[in-house]
């Protein structure tokens, strides 16, 4: 779980609750399902290999799920999607802002 400053959280190999702070976060998910949660701030969130629930909340987040069936949902504002490549990554990504 975050902190009120900037975090960058990962997980490992398993199934993750990663939980940013108040401020700009960055988040990886790593292998296996996960439930990630942005909150507050401008949050940057990588959801990686696995079945992701990947929330943003507040703020203007970029969402990223990697391979597997991942749920991306934002918060009350509305979003735009756009399909991409990551550069330095093999796998199709969805990013999603708001």
């Amino acid at each position: 779980m975050g902190n009120a400053g900037s975090d960058r959280i990962e997980g490992a190999d398993g199934a993750d609750t990663l939980i940013g702070g108040n401020a700009a976060d960055m988040l990886w998910g790593g292998a296996d399902d996960d439930l990630m949660r942005g909150d507050d701030g401008a949050d940057t969130l990588w959801g990686e290999a696995g079945d992701d629930l990947i929330y943003g909340n507040a703020g203007p987040d970029s969402a990223h799920g990697g391979d597997g069936a991942d749920v991306i949902e934002g918060g009350s504002i509305s979003m735009s999607c756009t399909a991409m490549r990551a550069p330095t990554r093999s796998r199709a990504m969805a990013a999603t802002t708001r």
